[in-house]
């Protein structure tokens, strides 16, 4: 072989491997496109969370609300009814 068919072998490896190469890389602005799209899906998830942590506090404040409407719907009366029934019965009779 001749040195310029070597020479020229050469060159030809180093092309196909600078095109392999090149071709591997991700070109700077589909990368920021790529880091774009992934930022919005982080932030659309931060505020999902937010909103289910004001749902989550939402729900709580609700329960406690059930719980003294309980109190005060159900169980006031029958404590006071018990207490009625008492008195009652310490004095002789109803009035």
């Amino acid at each position: 072989m001749s040195e310029s068919t070597e020479l020229q072998r050469a060159i030809e490896n180093l092309t196909n491997t600078v095109e392999k190469l090149r071709d591997d890389l991700v070109r700077k602005d589909v990368y920021s496109a790529d880091q774009k799209t992934l930022d919005e899906r982080i932030k659309g998830l931060e505020r999902a969370v937010l909103d289910i942590k004001a749902d989550f506090e939402k729900a709580e404040q609700k329960r406690d609300s059930d719980r003294r409407l309980l109190v005060t719907g159900l169980v006031l009366p029958i404590v006071v009814l018990v207490i009625s029934l008492y008195l009652a019965a310490q004095t002789g009779g109803a009035s």
